[in-house]
């Protein structure tokens, strides 16, 4: 029986720790990026701007990322340590968002929060095994190729806040929500 519950409360605990995103990104070299990482770094395009490169660290899951901004967006390509496109993320203003979207993404927040507002919106291509093909319609912002949305939403209940990163698919239905674990900026004016 005590061997039951033990086994139990690790599993509950590791299910947990899996809904939090505790993320930390340290400067990287485009050198410190794995070899196979290359062929889609060459697609970025030579008119960027800001370009930064990371290493992120996600719990136990180690990846490599590049920032830039092009066309007034913002870019993050994100790789797997092999080197392998994990996703294309393209942030942009929430109000943009198409309006059924935008509707669908809201009344799923106002049932999950009383008090609510959303910091970051990112739009999602996620690497489907061709790497250069969601890199280019990442750039080209093809819609009918994106495979979701990435919201970052800060509540509040009494006084305390919490931040959560939320994921819809492509039509904004609710796919997942983690628990965001901030460094040393824990604030935000309501």
């Amino acid at each position: 029986m005590k061997i039951t519950i033990y086994i139990f409360c690790l599993f509950v605990g590791s299910c947990l720790y899996a809904q939090e995103k505790n993320e930390y990104e340290k400067s990287a070299k485009r050198t410190d990026f794995p070899h196979a990482a290359e062929q889609i770094l060459q697609l970025i395009p030579s008119e960027a701007t800001k370009l930064q490169f990371y290493k992120e660290r996600d719990g136990e899951h180690v990846s490599f990322e590049v920032k830039f901004k092009h066309e007034n967006r913002r870019y993050s390509v994100e790789f797997s340590k092999d080197g392998l496109l994990e996703d294309v993320e393209v942030t942009m203003k929430f109000r943009k968002l198409q309006q059924g979207i935008k509707e669908s993404i809201q009344n799923d927040l106002d049932k999950r929060y009383n008090k609510w507002r959303i910091e970051k919106t990112q739009i999602q291509f996620t690497s489907k095994g061709n790497s250069e093909e969601t890199k280019l319609n990442a750039l080209a912002m093809k819609p009918d190729s994106q495979t979701g949305y990435e919201i970052i939403v800060a509540t509040k209940n009494g006084a305390k806040i919490s931040y959560f990163e939320l994921q819809y698919d492509a039509k904004g239905t609710f796919r997942g929500e983690r628990r965001v674990i901030r460094r040393s900026y824990d604030f935000v004016l309501f």
